[in-house]
């Protein structure tokens, strides 16, 4: 893979935006899922 200006301006946006604020509640909810299914349900964003 060739790194390219796009790839990192990609890999600093979904670093910085990708993870959504949430309620106390909802982070625990979010801590249980398994990490490789976070990173599926991130993708979709």
């Amino acid at each position: 893979m060739t790194t390219t200006l796009s790839n990192i301006f990609f890999i600093i946006c979904m670093t910085t935006e990708s993870i959504p604020k949430f309620t106390d509640p909802a982070a625990k909810l979010w801590a249980a899922i398994p990490p490789d299914a976070r990173k599926k349900l991130l993708s979709n964003i």
